[in-house]
């Protein structure tokens, strides 16, 4: 009975120490990755309006160039990025000098390993829905955080009621 409730103290322990190492971890990461995107996402929608203005202007989408000098002048807070408009949202890129479709076009950037978006048929922001992880980082950890204190309250628990 004795090394049952030493065996059960001691994953108890495991498990509540695990928790706690896995929450700050969580937190830590996912805030900063938050922050980042919230910076990386002012400075898309900062060249979304450019791109917006300069069609309400000249009636025409930007040409790689155009726009390579609209967004130099933009402050940039993460990253200055190669931003693409193109008239469809794919891998294959628009002929150079061709003119583009007025009326539906995209604006992405690659970031290193997948791409963002804005389409502007409906203004979805692929960045969008990943400012809400900072909210997301904190609630996701608060269940783990309260099992890793059950654990550890129960390790401690039968601590005091095993005999010396």
């Amino acid at each position: 009975m004795q090394f049952l409730l030493l065996s059960l103290r001691v994953l108890l322990l495991l498990i509540g120490w695990t928790g706690l190492v896995f929450t700050a971890i969580w937190v830590f990461v996912g805030t900063h990755q938050s922050f980042k995107n919230l910076r990386i996402n002012r400075d898309f929608k900062a060249a979304v309006s450019c791109v917006q203005d300069f069609r309400s202007v000249t009636g025409k989408l930007p040409t790689d160039i155009e726009l390579a000098m609209l967004t130099a002048k933009l402050p940039v807070r993460e990253h200055r990025f190669n931003y693409e408009v193109n008239s469809t949202l794919s891998l294959v890129p628009q002929p150079a000098g061709g003119e583009l479709n007025n009326t539906v076009w995209t604006l992405s950037f690659w970031r290193g390993e997948w791409a963002e978006y804005y389409l502007s048929w409906n203004g979805y922001n692929s960045l969008d829905w990943q400012s809400s992880w900072l909210l997301f980082c904190g609630l996701q950890s608060l269940p783990t955080l309260f099992l890793s204190w059950a654990c550890l309250a129960g390790a401690r628990w039968l601590r005091r009621r095993s005999p010396s």
